[in-house]
């Protein structure tokens, strides 16, 4: 049995009188992609929150690596758990080369500078992502896709293993949304374990070990994604009707809307 990297334990979580989360329990194997599907407003960004302990007003538990977040220094967390957003915009006018360097802040001591070290870790993690060609354009001036690596290779840098992806093909069209995918199942294998948010069942069923379906303050379903995603699923979830289908001698699976047919 692979250890468990992170375990949530009875986390309730709630915008003053307003419940968000309402008893969720799951843990998350090391070295595995979980993926969070649900519609907007089912508390995923909350959850994420909670995990990087930006959020710290809930009840329950959250360890990592069998140790309570709640008694994790913010400097300490952040060797732990690296977050990738959506997107990024920059108040500066910043290269490739220094966004990914500010992922490597988190190992540093008081006003310590970046040296020859934090570069290296830089150039490392930029290469691992197929993107050092980029290093000296601006991160304002490159596509969107390339954009999202930038902020992938920047979590690489703070040389945490656990990542947290926020919706991170949300803005890519579709080649980029796959590259960013590939590179994310790339990861995985390395050991890397990742949990990603997002708004499609084709993108589980392609890239993630485990479905953690969340809506109406909880958890519907957890578990692999050819078990759990079912048309009922679906339906609790966005109130559409979707028809499951296998494809490749059921190797992979699909969802297709009723009224597409």
């Amino acid at each position: 049995m692979k250890a468990l990297t992170i375990c949530v334990q009875h986390l309730s979580f709630s915008y003053k009188d307003r419940m968000i989360l309402k008893d969720i329990s799951f843990c998350v194997a090391d070295g595995s992609i979980t993926a969070v599907l649900g519609p907007n407003g089912a508390g995923k960004s909350t959850l994420f929150k909670c995990l990087l302990g930006l959020s710290a007003s809930y009840e329950g538990k959250i360890t990592i690596n069998g140790e309570s977040t709640a008694g994790i220094p913010p400097e300490r967390l952040a060797k732990l758990v690296a977050y990738i957003p959506q997107s990024h915009d920059t108040a500066f006018n910043l290269s490739v080369f220094d966004m990914v360097l500010m992922g490597t802040t988190a190992g540093l001591r008081g006003f310590r500078m970046p040296s020859q070290k934090e570069s290296e870790i830089t150039c490392q993690a930029l290469k691992r992502l197929g993107i050092l060609s980029l290093k000296d354009r601006d991160y304002q001036k490159i596509s969107g896709g390339e954009r999202q690596l930038v902020l992938i290779a920047r979590a690489l840098a703070q040389q945490t293993k656990v990542l947290i992806m926020d919706e991170p093909t949300a803005n890519l069209d579709y080649g980029n949304s796959l590259r960013v995918l590939d590179q994310m199942k790339s990861l995985a294998r390395q050991g890397y374990t990742i949990l990603f948010s997002t708004h499609s069942p084709d993108h589980v069923f392609l890239y993630a070990d485990k479905v953690l379906a969340l809506s109406e303050q909880k958890i519907l379903a957890y578990g692999s994604p050819d078990e759990t995603i079912v048309s009922d699923l679906i339906r609790r979830l966005y109130g559409i009707d979707v028809i499951i289908e296998s494809l490749y001698g059921d190797k992979v699976k699909c969802c297709i809307p009723k009224n597409a047919i």
